[in-house]
């Protein structure tokens, strides 16, 4: 049964896909030429609104991008997906870069990935981690176009930690949390 959960999912999917956008603009709309995966528990789509929300081990792939949640907005605007928003304990992101073989994961409460921009907003308890190295903030802001982020600390504590790896070298087992703070 569930299998076949997945597949009535999956197809539900496809028609509402089909409705919103046609496959040359998907294409052209997404960071790569493959399709969207979305599987859920439940779905529930508003076409007037444009929005669509996904329940239950959302798990969202494009291509070199996952992200895994336990729910997920996705707004459309235009007829084409525009914005996913996705809630969880926790929200997983990884990508790798299409033309390199490096690696990035995310965790965080709550992300927002415009699909157009191709910039990721992460917030709550955000852990980035590439290549052994690490970036721990209250909230980050990663442009996948350009791999360039932004940190920002949380009000109480103020402060990111950031824990860097020598590129040579094999990653440490020391975590942010291990260092002294100044």
């Amino acid at each position: 049964m569930p299998g076949n959960y997945k597949i009535m999912i999956l197809g539900y999917m496809l028609l509402a896909w089909a409705s919103a956008t046609s496959a040359a603009d998907a294409s052209k709309t997404f960071s790569s030429d493959k399709p969207i995966n979305i599987y859920a528990r439940t779905i529930e789509v508003d076409d007037k609104s444009g929005i669509a929300w996904y329940r239950g081990d959302v798990s969202i792939t494009d291509g070199e991008f996952f992200l895994k949640a336990d729910r997920v907005q996705v707004i459309t605007r235009n007829r084409e997906i525009d914005i996913f928003n996705a809630f969880g304990n926790p929200v997983d992101v990884k990508r790798r870069a299409a033309d390199q073989q490096i690696m990035m994961t995310a965790k965080a409460l709550r992300a927002t990935y415009n699909v157009k921009t191709q910039k990721l907003d992460m917030f709550e308890n955000v852990e980035l981690h590439q290549q052994g190295s690490e970036l721990r903030c209250a909230e980050v802001h990663y442009d996948v176009q350009t791999g360039k982020f932004f940190g920002k600390g949380d009000e109480a504590e103020g402060r990111c930690s950031v824990l860097m790896q020598p590129r040579t070298a094999k990653p440490q087992t020391g975590t942010t949390s291990e260092a002294v703070k100044q």
